[in-house]
């Protein structure tokens, strides 16, 4: 789906239609951010790597979409004022309820991925 262009950012997928686990796709990005010698493609295997945060185990087959339209890259950078004025309107159903959940997890996971991308990073 990430190299066919078909993920929306912002909504959260389930690991199910992956084609291979998460983390064996997590490594291929990683072995080739190492490898990789083209500043563009780099950026965009770390784009890619980023994406996979999106899905989520448990998700189910209908993708959760953010009611408000806030991506997880936005709610990475929200400081606790803000995350909590969006957890609130979120709350208001149970469909809000599971995106807020499923987007807390694909934030944390977010930058734990970005501590892993920045590690073949540097060492060029």
């Amino acid at each position: 789906m990430l190299a066919e262009g078909r993920h929306a950012g912002g909504t959260i997928v389930d690991t199910s239609v992956l084609p291979y686990p998460k983390s064996t796709i997590l490594n291929a990005f990683l072995a080739e951010i190492s490898r990789a010698t083209d500043p563009q493609h780099v950026e965009a295997l770390k784009t890619m790597a980023l994406y996979l945060a999106d899905y989520q185990d448990g998700v189910g087959p209908a993708p959760l979409m953010d009611p408000a339209g806030h991506t997880t890259a936005d709610m990475t950078k929200m400081n606790e004022q803000q995350f909590m004025k969006v957890a609130k309107s979120a709350s208001m159903d149970q469909t809000g309820e599971r995106w807020l959940r499923f987007s807390q997890q694909a934030s944390a996971e977010q930058i734990e991925i970005l501590t892993k991308i920045e590690a073949p990073t540097q060492r060029r």
